[in-house]
């Protein structure tokens, strides 16, 4: 690039045709180091762009809830409670995972470093601060039991089949699958969440984590690092399915919410992401131009009520 805006100044004109090229020289240039600016602020790594980082260790259980069967599913579900109303909150979708269980389950919690705790129906491991939404969940995985996981919100509440619909989908392909949501608007579970994607609730199996790798812990403390992982799966073939059996109400109740800078955080991690993949941040991931091909369950048990 600089050699060629170097070739260009020597000989551009204000009436040659070359000068407009040297102009959107100018400006490719400015726009990446000003995303590199914004990198380096919030501390990405760009000697290695597509290399995610490595899962922590798992800290010590503080709490157990340990099923009698060998489970078929861990549902991992990490936690920041910093009210009591999202303490309490996480309590609802812990019980609700065990009310409408229909398969060999367990939960394991991660806990960020909760200012407001309440005792859960689940093996419970605290960090003593937060680590951040890619860390929990590689962490959560790491210690799962079942050769499946599905990663859940504490925000959110599970409806009879989830589970069933899901095991389904991600046993019979080489998938992700996602579930439909009622988006809070009391309309139904009519369709999935944006790109046919959801970050707040997925199913996979161990073998398909594996094969992607661990979630990116450069996108700690939250944002992209779900946007990230679905592009690297769709990069080596891995369908990101909804399925419409699957029905899980997301409430959208975020910790980082009431963070004031939270928009910085975004804004950067979508920098971040874009310039990892070679995308524009500003635009919606490259994924979301795929033909979205749904998973319809074989058995009509499987089909939850709306």
């Amino acid at each position: 690039m600089r050699e060629l805006e170097a070739e260009l100044e020597a000989v551009a004109e204000m009436n040659d045709p070359r000068f407009e090229e040297l102009h959107r020289c100018y400006r490719d240039v400015f726009s990446a180091h000003n995303a590199k600016g914004v990198l380096d602020v919030i501390g990405h790594d760009t000697a290695g762009p597509r290399i995610a980082a490595s899962p922590s260790p798992a800290p010590p259980p503080t709490e157990q809830h340990a099923p009698e069967l060998t489970p078929q599913v861990t549902v991992t579900i990490p936690v920041w409670s910093r009210t009591p109303e999202l303490a309490d909150m996480a309590v609802r979708t812990v019980d609700r995972v065990w009310e409408v269980a229909r398969v060999p389950t367990e939960v394991i919690v991660i806990d960020n470093g909760s200012p407001h705790e309440r005792p859960l129906a689940a093996s419970v491991h605290r960090f003593d601060e937060n680590r951040g939404v890619a860390t929990a969940w590689n962490t959560g995985i790491h210690m799962a039991r079942a050769p499946l996981v599905a990663v859940l919100n504490s925000d959110c509440l599970v409806e009879p089949g989830w589970d069933e619909a899901l095991v389904e989908a991600v046993t019979t392909g080489r998938r992700i699958a996602f579930p439909y949501t009622d988006h809070g608007d009391d309309l139904g579970f009519r369709q999935p969440d944006q790109g046919g994607t959801s970050g707040w609730c997925f199913m996979m199996t161990i073998a398909v984590y594996r094969e992607i790798g661990p979630f990116d812990e450069r996108f700690n403390p939250a944002y992209c690092e779900d946007t990230d992982y679905w592009h690297r799966a769709w990069e080596r073939g891995i369908e990101l399915s909804p399925v419409p059996a699957a029905h899980v109400t997301h409430f959208r109740r975020t910790t980082a919410s009431v963070d004031p800078h939270y928009e910085w955080l975004l804004q950067g991690h979508r920098y971040k992401y874009g310039w990892k993949h070679g995308v524009d941040p500003l635009r919606a991931p490259p994924y979301y131009r795929r033909d979205i091909v749904e998973y319809h369950c074989r058995g009509t048990s499987l089909v939850a009520p709306t």
